[in-house]
């Protein structure tokens, strides 16, 4: 029953569930009894979906027009983590189509680099792996990958 309840706020908590993913009510996933980890690794899994999911006239999920989205949800890969959050999103889309779609669009919003810092700390001492890569370049090396 719980896994149902989830499903159903993933699926209501975006305008679309092929294109639009916003950051999930975690409040309402904590009473239900759901800890953080679960809960971002569904949060997570959305994100993934979005993409699998994507089709020809869909708008672009939120997340992927925020070209800072790695240094903005550090939370959902750990933060000493040298991976690019936005590249484990997109090594968990098997879907070739909708890569090449979006390859296809050639949307300039897509090729935007972050021009913010992420800032090394004691807590944060990690050089992250393709942060300098736009979306643009990160669906292109993904759907190379999969021919």
């Amino acid at each position: 029953m719980k896994y149902m309840l989830v499903v159903l706020i993933l699926f209501f908590s975006s305008q679309s569930i092929h294109s639009q993913v916003d950051t999930l009510d975690v409040s309402v996933l904590s009473d239900i009894g759901l800890n953080m980890t679960k809960i971002r690794q569904l949060e997570f899994q959305a994100y993934v979906d979005s993409l699998n999911n994507y089709r020809a006239g869909d708008d672009i999920p939120n997340f992927m027009l925020d070209e800072c989205f790695d240094r903005s949800r550090r939370d959902l890969v750990g933060f000493h983590s040298n991976i690019s959050l936005r590249w484990r999103v997109l090594e968990n889309v098997k879907n070739k189509r909708a890569l090449k779609l979006m390859i296809e669009m050639n949307d300039g919003r897509l090729k935007k680099k972050c021009s913010e810092e992420l800032k090394k700390t004691m807590w944060i001492n990690v050089e992250v792996h393709l942060i300098n890569k736009s979306y643009s370049q990160l669906i292109k090396k993904r759907y190379l990958e999969l021919k």
